[in-house]
């Protein structure tokens, strides 16, 4: 999420309701309970995701105030006095102290969390009968959203699309429209690479594992105006070898879909 000169620094908004109600009644679920489910899904993952690019910056902060200092250990700067208050004069040149600021503001006017279930009776709402239709009707309420939520917020205008499509990619790489897709794709699949079999396939790479996370096109047809299904999460491993390989050992027409499958269980 960052360029040589500059952090690339996103807030996402939240879902229209219309676009939930929509869903909800095609698949015969109550509003209420349909907004429950996005809000619990966005907020939680919402709250990894800004919580990772304020870590991102601080450390893209820190690492450029070491090469411009001619310094090569963070713990310098954090244990000198004089370093620091320079350190924190350069953040706020960069802006980190206003990104905080906006992300704070923003998770505080976000709807409050609401669980399905209260905690008393988890226990009996897991043994539930009714439990596993209750699921899958989640499953099927996010699988709607969460594509239509990544195609509402990636949308540029027709001559914008084929200025992108057009241009080198390594160029087309290196634009801000890239950049907001790659953000959105790591926000959408919690930064969890999709590939089969993969270590990462249950625990997002998250703050220290940012180097390890790609966001692979798997089709370039949309270059330049993103669909959801289009571009997914994979570590450096799993990437490197779906480059080498060219087979379905790493992703085939099922991982987008199994993965949306599984996304009940932030709802």
């Amino acid at each position: 999420m960052t360029s040589t000169n500059k952090f690339h620094y996103f807030f996402f908004e939240n879902l229209a309701s219309p676009v939930i109600a929509k869903a909800a009644k095609e698949i015969g679920l109550d509003v209420n309970k349909a907004h429950e489910a996005w809000n619990s899904w966005f907020l939680d993952r919402g709250g990894l995701f800004y919580h990772d690019q304020i870590t991102q910056h601080h450390e893209f902060a820190m690492t450029r105030f070491l090469r411009q200092n001619n310094l090569t250990d963070h713990h310098y700067v954090l244990e000198d006095e004089c370093l620091h208050e320079k350190f924190k004069e350069f953040c706020a040149e960069l802006g980190y102290y206003e990104h905080y600021e906006i992300y704070r503001s923003r998770q505080s006017s976000l709807p409050a969390k609401i669980e399905f279930i209260s905690t008393e009776s988890i226990l009996d709402w897991l043994e539930d009968e009714e439990a596993d239709e209750r699921n899958n009707i989640n499953s099927k309420l996010l699988s709607k959203l969460i594509p239509a939520w990544f195609n509402s917020v990636i949308n540029t205008s027709i001559d914008n699309y084929m200025i992108l499509k057009s241009m080198p990619y390594q160029n087309y790489l290196k634009t801000d429209h890239w950049y907001r897709v790659r953000a959105l794709t790591i926000f959408v699949f919690a930064a969890q690479c999709i590939g089969k079999p993969c270590e990462w396939n249950h625990e997002g790479m998250w703050m220290a594992y940012a180097n390890r996370r790609h966001v692979h096109h798997i089709s370039y047809k949309h270059r330049g105006d993103e669909r959801f299904g289009y571009v997914c999460v994979l570590c450096d491993d799993c990437h490197r070898q779906l480059h080498k390989r060219g087979d379905d050992s790493v992703l085939d027409d099922n991982s987008i879909k199994n993965w949306l499958e599984t996304q009940w269980l932030y709802a």
